[in-house]
């Protein structure tokens, strides 16, 4: 084990944490696993090069933390060069329908127990110099409707690394935080199963009243395209071994997307995200019938682009910004299979701020306005929808 770096790996049985274990193995780092279950770090072991080393952990214990800090210890001559906190769970729907028993869950695993791992392995990362990995979320970014339990959490791992970055700032022990978005895991599996005990013993009268947000996850963890979890590997190796390593990894399209929608004054990103889920919701009544112009050829409906671009997509569409004043945005959509068509249409939005810009691309500027690239295909005889209004 003489010259090799050691790190301790919370949560390695599945996902991220598995990936980065067999990804930091791979590259000549000496890994200890944290398992909770024997069997799981034998099928780890079985899946290495055969120098994974696993070790019970169950991070809400006490007892099985001062175990593998004793294991670690023993073999590595209480020196410890790396620590990634990876051990989570997902669990609980809107505030009304979680039991307070599902929040303590959540927060024993994903905050208290990540506190306490890493409280009890500081003096051998101190001793190496070593460096702190949290696995955080996009969640830790964003708080999204019906997500209030598990984004609290993340939330938490956000704020401890981040105080905790400057704490150990005079040892050299570095902190980073990884903000992943929708990724393969078993998260996902074990979330649903979860909700689906919650909703039966939910009040149906209050189930009711949520059923269009809880009917919104359902299709879109259905039809969600998920990244590998290498993806998130290959920042954590980054992370381990940059020179400088960065503060924040923030991974995949969708997380990157919410994290932008989180940097709009907050009446914009909550009317975005409320727009973008609640999709039964009646956007064209700002419209008068003549300005809704029949002979459009090709429009922009503002959820269709949302989803678009959470969902990672692109497109051709083009529409032109001819010009932003204090009366409004002047816009005229292109028909992008024929580059060379005069503009087919233009629609004055009488009340438009800088939502519009949030959806879209900008590609060119020029003296008379702004080339937009939208997120996805826009269907003919769809309505140009820009109702975000000045607040």
């Amino acid at each position: 084990m003489e010259g090799k770096k050691t790190v301790l790996i919370t949560g390695s049985s599945t996902g991220i944490g598995r990936a980065s274990a067999l990804r930091l193995e791979k590259e000549g780092f000496q890994v200890f696993a944290g398992v909770r279950k024997s069997s799981d770090g034998d099928a780890l072991k079985n899946a290495s090069s055969g120098s994974l080393i696993p070790v019970i952990l169950d991070v809400t214990k006490l007892e099985s933390i001062a175990k593998a800090v004793e294991t670690v210890s023993e073999k590595t001559n209480g020196e410890l060069y790396g620590l990634m906190n990876n051990a989570g769970i997902s669990a609980g729907l809107t505030v009304e329908l979680t039991p307070i028993s599902v929040l303590r869950d959540v927060l024993e695993v994903n905050v208290i127990g990540f506190f306490a791992v890493t409280r009890a392995f500081l003096p051998l990362l101190r001793k190496s110099i070593g460096r702190i990995v949290n696995t955080a979320s996009v969640s830790g970014l964003t708080a999204l409707p019906g997500m209030s339990v598990y984004a609290s959490s993340k939330y938490a791992v956000e704020a401890i690394s981040e105080s905790m970055r400057v704490d150990l700032r005079p040892f050299g022990i570095s902190v980073s935080v990884l903000e992943p978005g929708v990724i393969a895991t078993g998260i996902w599996k074990k979330a649903t199963a979860k909700a689906v005990d919650i909703i039966s013993n939910a009040n149906p009268e209050i189930f009711k009243l949520y059923a269009p947000l809880i009917l919104f996850y359902k299709n879109n963890i259905e039809k969600q395209k998920y990244l590998p979890p290498e993806a998130v590997a290959d920042r954590v190796y980054h992370a381990f071994t940059a020179k400088k390593p960065k503060y924040h990894y923030v991974v995949g399209n969708d997380a990157k997307f919410l994290a932008f929608i989180e940097s709009l004054p907050e009446r914009i990103r909550d009317w975005i995200i409320y727009k973008s889920m609640y999709k039964e919701a009646d956007l064209t009544q700002a419209w008068s019938g003549k300005e809704r112009r029949a002979e459009a050829r090709h429009t922009v409906n503002l959820p269709c682009v949302i989803r678009g671009l959470l969902n990672g997509k692109q497109t051709h569409e083009k529409a032109w910004v001819m010009g932003l004043g204090r009366q409004g945005m002047y816009v005229e959509a292109k028909d992008p299979l024929d580059e060379g068509t005069e503009m087919s249409a233009e629609i004055k939005a009488r009340r438009i701020n800088s939502t519009f810009l949030a959806i879209g691309k900008v590609i060119r500027r020029t003296a008379k306005g702004m080339a937009i690239r939208f997120a996805e295909p826009v269907p003919s005889e769809v309505e140009m929808i820009l109702t975000a209004k000045r607040n």
